[in-house]
């Protein structure tokens, strides 16, 4: 919130977090080494949706 103006410039800068998010996921993964592409990819989308749905709950919490 300290660095958008509104929840659509949120969104946007949740994107650019992409290739951090994949690292991280990365990271996590090879911390539990027995996990499969599908989870990997499911990891990343899961942590992606938690932060829009974050985001959308922030700024529906300031209006």
């Amino acid at each position: 919130m300290e660095n958008a103006d509104d929840v659509f410039d949120a969104r946007i800068l949740a994107k650019k977090l992409k290739e951090e998010i994949q690292y991280r996921v990365r990271q996590y993964s090879y911390c539990i080494m027995n996990n499969t592409k599908n989870y990997k990819e499911w990891l990343e989308e899961d942590y992606e949706r938690k932060l829009r749905s974050k985001i959308s709950k922030m700024f529906a919490a300031k209006m």
